[in-house]
């Protein structure tokens, strides 16, 4: 019976990985393409083998080939080829208050957004087929005494009005302010109150109901308490809505020249209205993201950035860089 063997060794890994490194480095003078692979095969039969059937053994390593986003630029216009589509955008300004951006792609579709100061309009279509015309426009305005407001409307007849007032008064200390939204669906509104805790610790607390829904004992509270801590910035946020309540922390910082983030978080049913809760207590299941980004722009020497990070689905990672490789691409 032919001995079989199975090959994890991490040497193999770490050579195999060190070798791909080298690739892409000697590849970065230029344009380049991605090329990722990994040497991990499953059970080999040496009789197989002594055959010359080599199939188990060098399949594995055939590499995973990325080819990169291409791109063309020229005053205002740019042309990019991604993922086997090519697409072209112009650019150009009437005045010193409105500009024009058309996009088309290679499936005749096509955009065009006329932008100023406080508005804008974008069309959107299929060649020269009216009936797949569409449009939708935006209108911002600030009104004394009132607040600002901003009103978004399109050729379906839906529209979504919103009247943000940052200070509407001050309570004991505490500014209030309110946002309020309607739609075609109905209104939603928030009550929010800002107060600063001692020190450079701050606290909001604010209310808000489900657009449409006017049963306040449905309503969602939310209260965020933020203060520096060490070198970073911690905060501790506490919701609660009719069927279910939240605690999520949070904590950053500087490090290494990049940036260290912690996330936690745990959920369950809510409480009523006499401190206990509505159904079974809060999930015995701590949520959690733990992550370090950083620049790698002064080692690589290109526009590149690295993250790393862990939660509770595994240990994940992500590696994304790009440089020019000629005038305009």
């Amino acid at each position: 019976m032919a001995r079989l063997f199975r090959t994890r060794s991490v040497a193999l890994r770490l050579i195999t990985l060190i070798g791909l490194a080298l690739v892409v480095h000697h590849l970065s003078g230029g344009p380049a393409y991605a090329v990722k692979g990994s040497w991990e095969p499953e059970s080999v039969d040496l009789k197989e083998l002594s055959k010359g059937h080599l199939g188990a053994l060098l399949q594995p390593l055939e590499p995973n080939v990325s080819l990169p986003t291409l791109g063309y630029r020229r005053g205002g216009l740019r042309l990019v080829a991604d993922d086997g589509h090519l697409s072209a955008d112009y650019s150009s300004k009437f005045g010193d208050d409105t500009a024009l951006d058309v996009h088309v792609d290679d499936e005749k579709a096509w955009r065009a957004t006329l932008k100023g100061d406080n508005s804008w309009l974008r069309v959107r279509g299929a060649g020269l087929e009216l009936d797949k015309l569409s449009w939708e426009a935006s209108q911002a305005s600030s009104v004394e005494d009132v607040g600002d407001l901003l009103l978004h409307y399109d050729s379906k007849g839906k529209y979504n009005l919103t009247l943000v007032k940052e200070l509407l008064a001050e309570i004991s200390g505490a500014e209030v302010g309110a946002h309020v939204t309607a739609t075609n669906d109905g209104l939603s509104g928030r009550l929010e109150a800002r107060r600063n805790l001692g020190g450079k610790a701050q606290g909001t607390y604010s209310v808000q109901n489900t657009l449409g829904e006017y049963d306040m004992t449905k309503a969602t509270h939310t209260g965020i308490v933020t203060t520096p801590l060490g070198h970073g910035q911690a905060s501790i946020k506490l919701t609660q809505d009719a069927t279910t309540s939240g605690v999520y922390g949070s904590y950053g910082q500087d490090l290494a020249g990049g940036q260290v983030d912690l996330q936690l978080s745990r959920e369950g049913a809510a409480f009523g209205q006499n401190g206990t809760r509505k159904g079974s207590a809060l999930g015995s299941a701590l949520g959690y993201n733990v992550s370090f980004a950083r620049s790698l722009d002064d080692k690589l020497h290109i526009d590149s950035r690295i993250l790393v990070g862990a939660d509770e689905a595994g240990v994940y990672g992500k590696l994304t860089a790009g440089r020019d490789v000629s005038d305009g691409v």
